[in-house]
């Protein structure tokens, strides 16, 4: 079982992760790009306010992913549901 803290990490992590394929669909949209198509935090900043790409409040480390597929944490359990 997770602890409080954990369970408030996982949540905080799942909305950036919402966030992100947010931007990802705004970036793509905006640029005409097709599913499949590779794109770097860079690309997203504008999508994503004044702090850039949020970060995992465990500490975990994002994958973007290309156009079309979520984006995914390297801790389990910090996922979005299929």
């Amino acid at each position: 079982n997770l602890t409080p803290q954990q369970q408030q990490q996982a949540v905080g992590c799942i909305n950036n992760l919402r966030q992100i394929v947010v931007a990802k669909q705004m970036w793509a949209t905006d640029k005409q790009k097709p599913p499949g198509t590779l794109l770097t935090a860079a690309d997203l900043a504008t999508y994503l306010g004044p702090n850039g790409l949020p970060a995992c409040p465990a500490g975990g480390v994002y994958t973007l992913n290309p156009v079309g597929i979520s984006p995914i944490c390297n801790i389990p359990g910090h996922a979005l549901p299929k």
